[in-house]
């Protein structure tokens, strides 16, 4: 089987259909990011007394494709914990290629001059993960 071609076999995804359907991704998502901001937090040294860790809240930009929830439907599609969706939550999809930061330092997202905090994250993919799915809420 050829390295660019979907195995045949309709009952079997191998190894090679997943890395092709990763090698692909760029393609099937030209055109279809936008860029955004990730905040993450970052340590920036520990606490003389407690030894906590002390952090400090940085921006990264990168690109992502982000719909916008603009009803109140209910969708069918739940991440870790299960979230219910409001109206102006933003979905939004991320190649972990792009991702300029660990994504479990990821709080909030900067998008169209507004702030959204992570609500729900999840890492998904066709026989290897691929990208992170966040759900992010609208704060003041």
């Amino acid at each position: 089987m050829a390295d660019t071609e979907l195995s045949k076999d309709i009952g079997m995804f191998t190894k090679s259909d997943a890395e092709w359907v990763k090698a692909n991704r760029k393609e099937l998502t030209n055109n279809r990011t936008i860029p955004i901001t990730l905040v993450g937090l970052r340590e920036v040294g520990r606490h003389p007394v407690t030894n906590e860790p002390e952090t400090e809240e940085v921006p990264e930009d990168t690109e992502a494709i982000v719909t916008e929830l603009t009803s109140a439907f209910k969708m069918d599609l739940k991440l870790d914990g299960g979230v219910e969706y409001e109206k102006g939550d933003i979905w939004v999809v991320i190649d972990l290629d792009d991702l300029p930061i660990d994504d479990d330092d990821i709080v909030k997202l900067l998008y169209r001059d507004g702030k959204y905090r992570v609500v729900a994250k999840d890492r998904q993919g066709l026989g290897m993960l691929n990208r992170l799915i966040i759900v992010g809420r609208k704060v003041d």
